[in-house]
């Protein structure tokens, strides 16, 4: 179910959970899981009463975040929402100068256990480290922590192993396309320089073009951080011709 702004009587608090939804979609997060960010953040006021948001310090947030991991009624799922929904607020809403340095990814990868019939257990998470070192794909290769942390975001969020490699290849092809300039810098233009030499010299098809925009969407997001902004415009891709029956 889409979530729905809140309204409240005091437009302090509406003015706040509108800036963190506006924070959950330029993230990307799904609508179903928005209101369980929502609730996460509840949860985490409700449990210091009295103390302001600004007030807290990494310090504070590592006795939270051990307190819900001590509670044996609490889905490994449910706490790296937590984690995620707590590093969205505390790094990209607030911005809080500690939370750019605080470990989010430790305590998200220490909730990794697969349930015994999770469908992705053969994929299990201890051997990412192996993944690392043998990765053969450009990024891997050439940004080794970005691929350890793609590796467990596709994972703890139950993407499929077919997602995981075609994410991957669009990813790697942009790299390899943009040589050894930076991915950081003028990224949006980069992805639409890509995206538009799908279109000219590959001559992909639109659901192609849309679905290596997708990953690179994600990548930029979920991945680096890093969240797209305008890419402009770019050449799109063409409908394939569906020839009729004869």
């Amino acid at each position: 179910m889409p979530d729905r702004e809140p309204s409240f009587e005091d437009p302090r608090v509406a003015r706040f959970c509108g800036a963190y939804f506006d924070t959950l979609r330029l993230f990307r997060i799904p609508d179903k899981a928005r209101p369980w960010y929502r609730r996460h953040v509840e949860s985490f006021i409700r449990a210091h009463p009295g103390r302001r948001l600004r007030e807290h310090s990494s310090d504070s947030l590592q006795h939270w975040l051990a307190t819900q991991g001590r509670n044996p009624q609490m889905p490994a799922w449910r706490i790296r929402q937590h984690v995620d929904a707590l590093r969205l607020l505390f790094s990209h809403q607030l911005q809080m100068d500690w939370a750019k340095s605080f470990d989010w990814d430790q305590w998200r990868d220490g909730c990794l256990a697969l349930e015994p019939d999770h469908p992705t257990l053969a994929r299990t998470y201890a051997v990412i480290e192996e993944l690392v070192d043998e990765a053969d794909n450009p990024l891997g290769k050439g940004h080794p922590a970005l691929y350890r942390r793609f590796l467990t975001v596709m994972r703890t969020r139950s993407y499929s192993a077919n997602n995981e490699k075609t994410y991957l290849g669009w990813i790697g092809r942009c790299l390899l396309f943009h040589g050894d300039r930076d991915p950081f810098v003028g990224a949006e233009q980069a992805v639409a320089s890509f995206l538009e030499h799908l279109a000219l010299k590959r001559k992909v098809v639109s659901a192609t073009q849309a679905q290596a925009l997708n990953a690179l969407v994600f990548f930029y997001a979920q991945v680096a951080d890093q969240p797209l902004g305008d890419i402009g415009s770019f050449r799109q891709a063409t409908q394939p011709r569906r020839l009729p029956t004869v």
